[in-house]
Parts: C-alpha cells; sequence; structure tokens
C-alpha cells in the first residue's frame, strides 16, 4: 500500500494518478500498486512538479518500522534519518524562541548555540575546524 500527498500540484499530475490510485482528499493519493509500478509514479511526480510544489511518498518495506519515507520539493517537513530511521523533522514557527527555551533548560554547563538550520554532517560553528563536516552556509543549506 503506499500514501501519496501532494502539495501545490497540477490538476493534469492529479488526474493522471487517479488512475492508479484512489483520491480521498485533495492531494492526497492511496492505493496498493507493485514496486515497478509505484517507482514509475514516483519518477512522473518528480518530474512533473513544479519547482514551488512538493511531495511525500509512504510505502511498505520490510524494516523495522514497517514503512519507507520519501519527499520531493519544497515540502513543509523534512525526513532525516537518525540510526537508520527515518524521522520527520518540521521546522519551528519561531526558531529563536526554541533556541532559547532549550538552552533554558540544560544544565548551566552544557548551555551552548544551538543551530537547528545546519543539516547533519555539517558543523554549526565554521570557525572551529576541529569539528567534523564542512561549513554550515545558512542561505545555501540543503534541505534534508
Amino acid at each position: 500500500m503506499i500514501v501519496l500527498i501532494l502539495e501545490k500540484a497540477p490538476p493534469r499530475l492529479r488526474g493522471e494518478l487517479t488512475r492508479w490510485l484512489h483520491e480521498p482528499r485533495t492531494n492526497i493519493f492511496v492505493g496498493r500498486v507493485s514496486a515497478l509500478v509505484r517507482r514509475k509514479l514516483w519518477e512522473k511526480v518528480r518530474r512533473e512538479l513544479g519547482p514551488q510544489a512538493g511531495a511525500l511518498l509512504v510505502h511498505h518495506s520490510g524494516d523495522e518500522p514497517g514503512f519507507r519515507l520519501h519527499a520531493h520539493g519544497d515540502t513543509t517537513r523534512r525526513i532525516p534519518e537518525f540510526d537508520g530511521l527515518q524521522l520527520i523533522q518540521r521546522d519551528h514557527p519561531n526558531p529563536e524562541r526554541a533556541r532559547r527555551k532549550l538552552a533554558a533548560r540544560l544544565p548551566t554547563g552544557e548551555r551552548r548555540q544551538f543551530d537547528w538550520s545546519c543539516p547533519p554532517g555539517r558543523r554549526q560553528d565554521d570557525q572551529d575546524a576541529t569539528k567534523e563536516g564542512p561549513p554550515c552556509d545558512h542561505a545555501s543549506s540543503p534541505r534534508a
């Protein structure tokens, strides 16, 4: 079974997807298709979405959680992988307030500035060359 959620999708693409999947709500598609059809549909979605559109695909898999997530384009969620598990991450509407609240909860000796805009594997402090990963350029950081 798959679930495909589109954001700002063109009507033509939505119409083509209804040939294979049910659309119980606008821009939400569900159905049971083979892995080959799923891959072909996902390729089509990725090809035909505009620059401001986004898509999220959820399908059955044999790993621990039982499903896999795939995202494409400008979605409101990110899918970072942590120890082999896919997580859902969304941006906080007020990131500075979130940083202050988190820092206030830490013991005094462990308080430091957090920068959630850096993707995993990139340094938060580009002045410290001893940290692993390339420096984080906040303006051009790719979304996960």
